[in-house]
């Protein structure tokens, strides 16, 4: 392997891309892998309110706003996100942060604390 030059990294897109077949929906979104800034504003965005351990909710609605890519979703679409399957939104959660580089010890570790 050779060594990269700083250029090369920069123009490297390197955040992985997946499509997740959702059965409960009928069909599939593109999920998207989350940036290093990405990971610090999910990071500060899910936390509970003692500040440390996860929200599990937040945490799922904010994987479908940031990582689904296609469908494009926003924060306002939360309200009525909150009315679709539970299952299909920890399987795309599930996939996101594992696109991320954090598996789901995530989530598991923020279940075990709601």
């Amino acid at each position: 392997m050779a060594i990269l030059t700083r250029e090369e990294i920069m123009n490297l897109d390197d955040l992985p891309v997946e499509v997740v077949e959702v059965p409960e929906w009928g069909g599939e979104v593109k999920v998207r892998g989350m940036s290093a800034e990405e990971r610090v504003r999910w990071a500060d965005k899910v936390k509970g309110e003692d500040g440390k351990n996860i929200d599990v909710e937040k945490a799922g609605y904010y994987a479908i706003v940031v990582g689904v890519v296609e469908p494009k979703f926003d924060e306002t679409d939360v309200a009525w996100l909150r009315k679709k399957s539970a299952s299909a939104l920890d399987r795309i959660a599930n996939r996101w942060l594992a696109l991320s580089g954090l598996g789901t010890e995530a989530l598991v570790e923020g279940r075990k604390n709601s």
